[in-house]
């Protein structure tokens, strides 16, 4: 039996069921909402940038908001993932709610369902809006609020069978322009666009986009916003519109496919020489990239990557380590004709070594003064070599939660190390480490990866 009360005005929620009460307050720093995804979501075989990016959903911090504000759910294309105030028109709490049947496959995360508690915050934090806002206990404002500053769409052009609209970058107080990205809002009359949901969402940084396959001698209204790394998102409405030519492009580009895949220790770098079209210039060319785990074995449905118009190599990051991967590339001109080409290259991500790339983290962030370091190391752990760390870590028990050792090899989402950098798990103690600076997306992946592939010593 569950029971939910709401009192927005004040920003409460609270939750009762047969395995005890919670209760949440907000607003909901987006920050909290993060931390979920990172212990729950984002790690293994799950919604990460990798082979089994499942539903094509990335909820590693660098972009978990973008993929999931106004974006359709892949299992059910008329909901969005998270609509901004309606919790319950949102998918992703139908798929994390047990309670709720109205979803495709089965409930998240498979391993075993959120906490009464996660669930709230989740809820609450779409219902003020899916925005940042203060910490989940109350105190000083905290998180981006601030939508960036865009003057919006400047042009359409027109080309068989596509319009490609572009923009000047935006600018915004804490995402860098390159990591931007634009919702692109088409309509077929003036003034008709609906803004609930984008009809087409752009690569970080584009300042372009074709759109392709397209019917002939027919006019399209376009607006652009744009949306930092917090999912804010500007609200202008300059509309640019274009008609398309009454020629047809049907001719695929020229494409000889993907030349190279080389592993380096950030993942493996695809490479290819650009291909030609009758119609599009080559800085239009975009590439679709396809991942699979054997030879053979990629699916031509639905692109594992998208490029940005115009590359000839892409950066697949977030990989397991010392793992064989095969890569085929496509190229897709503006009208939407793809290149058929089935040549693949494969490379295997480089192992992970614990002195040459997990202690290089520990050094950098751990051990400075009043820290993991020293005659007196906090917590009795000692970070400052990887003898040390090897040996305080792997297979000990954590003094803040004894039953759970700070490193579990092959259990990252086991493992006490994880949850502190995470800032949340389900024993969790005391404050997110390291202490006012915590680490990176990258860096939290490399210690989890190190630790999935058995916590060596090497």
């Amino acid at each position: 039996m569950k029971r939910w009360s709401w009192l927005l005005g004040s920003f409460v929620i609270a939750c009762s069921q047969q395995d005890g009460a919670v209760s949440v307050q907000g607003p909901i720093a987006y920050s909290r909402v993060q931390q979920i995804f990172n212990t729950r979501c984002a790690g293994g075989a799950c919604h990460v940038d990798s082979l089994v990016n499942a539903e094509n959903l990335d909820l590693t911090e660098a972009v978990a908001a973008s993929n999931l504000l106004n974006v359709a759910a892949v299992q059910d294309p008329k909901r969005a993932r998270v609509k901004p105030g309606q919790p319950e028109a949102s998918y992703l709490m139908c798929k994390v709610d047990p309670g709720c049947a109205a979803i495709s496959g089965t409930h998240m995360p498979i391993t075993a369902p959120l906490s009464a508690q996660d669930i709230a915050v989740l809820r609450l934090w779409i219902a003020e809006g899916a925005l940042g806002g203060s910490p989940l206990d109350g105190g000083t404002p905290q998180g981006d609020v601030t939508p960036p500053t865009f003057a919006g769409a400047t042009a359409a052009t027109s080309a068989p069978n596509s319009i490609t609209t572009s923009w000047a970058a935006a600018t915004d107080d804490q995402t860098a322009a390159s990591q931007i990205t634009y919702l692109l809002y088409q309509a077929a009359s003036a003034g008709a666009q609906n803004f609930a949901t984008p009809s087409f969402t752009t690569t970080p940084g584009a300042t372009s986009y074709a759109v392709g396959q397209l019917p002939i001698n027919k006019t399209y209204y376009f607006v652009v916003r744009a949306r930092d790394a917090a999912g804010n998102v500007d609200s202008n409405k300059v509309e640019v519109s274009a008609t398309t030519p009454a020629i047809s492009d049907t001719q695929a580009p020229t494409f000889a496919g993907l030349a190279s895949a080389t592993a380096a220790s950030n993942g493996i770098t695809l490479s290819w020489n650009a291909a030609s079209d009758n119609v599009s210039a080559a800085n239009q060319i975009v590439y679709l990239v396809y991942q699979a785990a054997t030879a053979g074995g990629e699916s031509y449905a639905t692109p594992s990557y998208t490029t940005a118009p115009g590359a000839t190599s892409y950066v697949v990051s977030s990989l397991n380590p010392n793992t064989t991967y095969y890569f085929v590339v496509r190229a897709q001109d503006t009208a939407g004709n793809i290149a058929v080409n089935t040549t693949e290259q494969s490379a295997k991500t480089v192992a992970l070594s614990f002195s040459g790339q997990v202690q290089p983290i520990f050094t950098a962030t751990c051990t400075g003064p009043a820290c993991h370091a020293g005659a007196k190391p906090q917590q009795g752990l000692n970070l400052s070599s990887a003898a040390s760390s090897y040996a305080g870590l792997v297979n000990v028990a954590s003094q803040q939660c004894p039953a759970t050792k700070l490193v579990l090899p092959l259990q990252p989402d086991m493992s006490y190390l994880v949850w502190k950098l995470q800032g949340a798990g389900t024993c969790f103690t005391g404050s997110q480490m390291p202490k006012g600076a915590p680490l990176s997306a990258a860096q939290i992946s490399t210690i989890r990866s190190w630790i999935s592939a058995g916590a060596p010593n090497n």
